[in-house]
């Protein structure tokens, strides 16, 4: 096994100002011509910076955005959750009521009684999961855009023409 070669030592006019640095090295050169933006910005300023005003708005929109589609996310999965657990319920109720048929031909009147009102239980549990399911459902598809409140302006658009002149144009 061969080791690693040792490292190279660097110029030490890295860290000299562009006069004190000798020119031998072209990469130092292009390094030098280069110069710093906050500089130029005390001399001219010929780009305005954008307005702030609309860089907070575009960045809260697409804060907006996001944000709308975690929550419509999070809807779906919790639609999602309310109907797993709406069937949960209903499948443990048929099983306790199946489980008090079972203890009703043992005469088993308490265990009976407590499948029962177990079943019960689980049936109410499978009533409010659908409920807050079907109230999921309704949320997920609402749309979040607002109704236009003007008639559109279609005095831009074309019929289509142009496409044909485009072609005829191309012969």
């Amino acid at each position: 096994m061969s080791d690693p070669p040792p490292p190279q030592p660097q110029p030490q006019s890295q860290g000299l100002p562009p006069q004190q640095r000798s020119s031998a090295d072209p990469v130092e050169d292009v390094f030098d011509h280069l110069h710093d933006d906050a500089e130029d910005a005390t001399e001219t300023d010929d780009v305005a910076p954008p307005d702030q005003a609309v860089v907070d708005a575009a960045e809260l929109d697409e804060q907006r955005i996001r944000q709308i589609a975690t929550l419509r996310r999070a809807t779906y999965r919790s639609r999602s959750y309310a109907i797993v657990a709406m069937v949960a319920c209903v499948v443990v109720a048929v099983q306790l009521s199946l489980m008090s048929f079972s203890a009703f031909r043992r005469d088993n009147v308490p265990g009976t009684a407590a499948y029962l009102l177990f079943a019960a239980s689980c049936v109410v549990g499978a009533i409010h999961f659908y409920r807050r399911a079907a109230a999921l459902n309704i949320e997920a598809k609402q749309t979040r855009l607002d109704s236009p409140t003007g008639t559109p302006d279609f005095s831009t658009l074309r019929d289509g023409t142009q496409r044909l002149e485009n072609l005829e144009n191309l012969k």
